[in-house]
Formats: structure tokens, C-alpha cells, sequence
């Protein structure tokens, strides 16, 4: 298929930056533009290592919720702010759910989402178990804290999409056109 998604994207991020760009008057909005024009170059270097990525990261989220939920076992099914049954058979059946295919990136997503979800909901159930009622939460909690940061270090670091910060300035917009220095950097 031509032209490509990868092509798609540098034709547009060429066509803001060459075309579009010399024409933005003031600041920030040519500041907002160059953060545009970045993304879609963020999109254009990493897009084809998404689904390879969230089917890595869904892997991971499995075996972590899988060991949240033995963890929240451990420390009781029920605590202050409720019972946990249903949120333990929710995590069960992700983790017992197959992983879409790559190929499937709608589907791959959606799931993904999912566990992420179950995963914002497990922590707190996890942290409201009694450590003092109960010493195997103790340990389950410092465990599930251990695998938590774990993943999110893998998560951040493995990423394929990752932009370069850019801040728009603070100053009140400037009404005076850029400087004609050329395309900004992509």
C-alpha cells in the first residue's frame, strides 16, 4: 500500500513544518504547531512497535494482576471498603482471557485498557486490607508493591512512543510572526 502510514505521516508532518509553519504569527501558536509536528514525528519513528509493545505490556499486566489478585486473596476478601468477590472473579477471567493478536489492534487495545483498569481498582483494594488483622497482608502488600513498580518501570522504559518535552511558552502570546530560521526541528 502506497503511500504507507509511515510515509503519511512525514508528508504531513512535512507539509506543517515546511508549508504551514513560516505563516503561524506569534508564539504560541507556533509553539503549539511545533509540538504538533513533533508528535506526528513521534507517531511516524514508533507506530509500527505499538502492537508489539501492548501485547508485551498486556503479558505483564497479566502476571501482575494475577499475583494482585492472589495477594488480595491473602489478605481477605473483604476490608473497609468492600468486598472484593466480584473484583477477584474480574481479575480471574482477564487473566484467563487470551491475549488478542497484534494484527488485532483495536481488540489488542480494548484489552489492554481492561487490565489497566482492573489494575486502578486492585491497588486500593489491596492497600485497604488490615496489615494488623492480618500478617499475610503485610506481606502480600509489599510484594504487590514490589511487582507494581516493576511494571510501571518496564512500562515507561519500553514505550515506543515517547516525545520529546516541549513546553509552550508562558509569556503572553507574541503577535509578531516567527523567525524564518527554516522548518522547526521534526
Amino acid at each position: 500500500m502506497r503511500p504507507t502510514p509511515t510515509e503519511q505521516l512525514a508528508s504531513a508532518r512535512r507539509i506543517l513544518g515546511e508549508l504551514v509553519a513560516p505563516h503561524v504569527a506569534g508564539e504560541y501558536p507556533a509553539a503549539l504547531l511545533a509540538g504538533v509536528i513533533d508528535a506526528l514525528g513521534v507517531l511516524e519513528r514508533g507506530w509500527e512497535e505499538v502492537p508489539r509493545f501492548l501485547v508485551r505490556d498486556t503479558e505483564r499486566l497479566r502476571e501482575l494482576l494475577a499475583e494482585q489478585g492472589k495477594a488480595l486473596e491473602a489478605a481477605g476478601s473483604a476490608g473497609p471498603i468492600g468486598d472484593h468477590g466480584e473484583l477477584l472473579g474480574e481479575i480471574a477471567s482477564f487473566v484467563a482471557t487470551q491475549i488478542p493478536d497484534a494484527t488485532e489492534l483495536r481488540a489488542l487495545g480494548t484489552h489492554h485498557e481492561r487490565g489497566r483498569e482492573l489494575l486502578v481498582r486492585a491497588v486500593p483494594a489491596l492497600a485497604d486490607a488490615d496489615p494488623i488483622a492480618n500478617s499475610a497482608s503485610m506481606a502480600a502488600t509489599w510484594s504487590g508493591s514490589e511487582a507494581l513498580l516493576r511494571y510501571f518501570d518496564d512500562h515507561i522504559r519500553e514505550f515506543p512512543l515517547r516525545p520529546a518535552p516541549r513546553v509552550p511558552p508562558t509569556s503572553t502570546e507574541s503577535n509578531s510572526a516567527p523567525e524564518a530560521k527554516g522548518s522547526p526541528s521534526c
